[in-house]
């Protein structure tokens, strides 16, 4: 499934213009009224995601299920649920896995329940250009992390840019011992889990849908996630006074395609679905996200909320607590050395060609 950016692009390109050239045609082609496809069947494609309002994985959504809809000449109906109005994201992943949902736009954090390798998208200290860089080598490489997925029956229809990880809090956070007896809610991801512990606070998994109430009422002191999250949830009407933005470590999620589904529709049709969400990712998507960052930190501070930028003593305590994390994942997981140690050799290679060119 290769995903090198230039060629997902021009094929892209060159996919979406045949189509739609095809669908005016003549009503006289089945192949032309059906995106390529002669069986003459309408196939529905359903999307769930736990996030509302106008949050980057539902603009997403929106935007792909026009784009699909239209170059498949309607051989493809999109039905999009966010807001988790289909189940929390635990029975959505579940579903992608046995087909009861078609497919879903998750953070990879909540796919290594199913799998353990999906965590090292979140490892501390992995990628040093952050989320922009594993965006980037996921979107132009064919990495095991993909092949994972595959193995698993899910295909990855396209990888989702997210900013990186910072913590509101409703009480200030600015030194290593600020983070004792905290409790920090992040998705149930054990590699999070383990870095809320190693910082030394307490961490929470409720349900997304119940940060805000549980931040506004003490039961959870802050949370350990990406800006734009905060910003839809209101968090800093919700008792977030403060954002530290550290760790600063990669998020990245992922539109998920259950294997079930994809089995069920012509092979002209799956290289559809991937050239639109490639596409839709790269030419929409990624300056959606930046917009919705710049966005959420002005109305944020405008509702009072303070940005902490760590200083030099306070981001080197935060590497030295969450030094030897990557040790324990590997210990904890040896299913996850291969993908792992894959995905370090490709960091490697792209800070060697980050320097070479002058970047």
């Amino acid at each position: 499934m290769k995903k090198r950016m230039l060629a997902v692009l021009m094929a892209s390109a060159m996919m979406l213009a045949l189509v739609l050239s095809g669908c005016g045609d003549s009503g006289d082609d089945p192949a032309q009224n059906s995106g390529g496809s002669t069986d003459g069947e309408v196939y529905t494609l359903r999307i769930g995601t736990g996030t509302g309002g106008r949050d980057k994985q539902v603009a997403w959504m929106e935007e792909y299920e026009k784009a699909l809809e239209e170059a498949t000449g309607g051989r493809i109906d999109v039905q999009c649920y966010p807001s988790g109005s289909i189940g929390t994201m635990a029975e959505m992943v579940q579903g992608v896995v046995d087909g009861t949902l078609d497919a879903g736009c998750f953070p990879t954090a909540y796919w290594s329940t199913i799998f353990p390798a999906a965590s090292c998208t979140e490892m501390p200290g992995l990628f040093p250009g952050g989320g922009e860089q594993l965006w980037n080598i996921l979107m132009t490489q064919d990495t095991l992390l993909e092949q994972e997925y595959i193995n698993h029956g899910i295909i990855p229809g396209t990888w989702l840019l997210v900013p990186d990880r910072t913590i509101i809090s409703s009480s200030k956070i600015d030194s290593i011992e600020d983070f004792q007896g905290k409790v920090i809610w992040c998705t149930p991801s054990d590699m999070l889990l383990k870095e809320i512990e190693m910082l030394g606070a307490v961490s929470s998994t409720i349900n997304v849908g119940e940060l805000a109430p549980s931040l506004q009422n003490g039961t959870v002191d802050g949370a350990a996630s990406e800006i734009t999250l905060y910003s839809s949830q209101s968090l800093q009407t919700a008792g977030g006074k403060y954002l530290l933005e550290a760790p600063g470590d990669a998020f990245i999620s992922i539109f998920a395609i259950s294997q079930h589904w994809w089995d069920k529709i012509p092979e002209d049709l799956q290289q559809i679905v991937l050239d639109v969400a490639n596409d839709t990712a790269a030419n929409f998507e990624v300056d959606y996200v930046k917009n919705q960052v710049a966005e959420a930190y002005e109305v944020m501070q405008e509702a009072g909320m303070e940005v902490v930028v760590p200083s030099e003593e306070f981001q080197a305590d935060i590497d030295a607590a969450l030094d030897g994390i990557a040790d324990w994942y590997l210990e904890t997981y040896p299913e996850a050395v291969d993908v792992y140690n894959d995905m370090v050799e490709r960091v490697a290679a792209d800070e060697a060609g980050g320097a070479e060119s002058g970047g």
